[in-house]
């Protein structure tokens, strides 16, 4: 299961993603502070049931669509 992360930062926060299972987590702390679109990204993983050795690929890509 993924969730989203928040990590208070001087300008307010910051957002990352989290895998759980019953034994172990996987955090990507701190990857942005747009909220919304990692939101809709943590969802996407669920509804995909996205295999966690792909989290990295797919914050990677997602950091990289999201250059300005």
């Amino acid at each position: 299961m993924y969730e989203l992360t928040e990590t208070p930062s001087e300008e307010g926060y910051l957002y990352g993603v989290a895998w759980k299972d019953d034994c172990h987590t996987l955090c990507y702390n701190a990857i942005t502070d747009k909220k919304d679109e990692l939101q809709e990204l943590v969802l996407l993983c669920n509804q995909l049931r996205l295999d966690k050795c792909q989290l990295e690929d797919v914050i990677d890509d997602f950091l990289t669509d999201n250059r300005v």
